[in-house]
């Protein structure tokens, strides 16, 4: 995390910073979330350990997206979640596998991704702006 922290120490007088990250990025962004200061939201898509770490609180507020039919975090992980940290906002996206998002794998979703990248851009505009405010 310390290049997260790098990042956010120099932005962070600039504007209200947020972080994304997709699959162990996700992680990242969950862990980030829990841990440093100066974020104002955290968005995480099929982030592979989160369930293993869903004790941690995060500090700011976290949206996160799964797909339904993703082998690596099975619903059971993200059921866990859900139980865990009610205090996030979690969807699930039927029919999208893991990397639902990336254009360039075949287990791109594209309805998926249009609506989760949507909720993810318009979390991070509300949540930017209460920080600033």
């Amino acid at each position: 995390l310390r290049d997260t922290t790098a990042a956010i120490g120099e932005l962070k007088s600039a504007v209200p910073v947020s972080i994304m990250g997709f699959c162990l990025g996700g992680t990242v962004a969950f862990a980030a979330a829990c841990n440093l200061e100066g974020l104002s939201s955290a968005v995480c898509y099929y982030g592979g350990f989160i369930a293993k770490m869903a004790d941690q609180k995060p500090k700011v507020p976290t949206l996160m997206h799964f797909g339904a039919l993703d082998a690596h975090i099975p619903l059971s992980d993200v059921e866990i979640i859900r139980q865990k940290r009610p205090d996030c906002d979690i969807h699930v996206y039927q029919g999208a596998d893991h990397g639902f998002h990336c254009d360039e794998r075949g287990s791109y979703n594209k309805d998926a991704a249009t609506v989760a990248w949507q909720r993810s851009l318009d979390w991070i505009a509300r949540k930017a702006m209460k920080a600033a405010s």
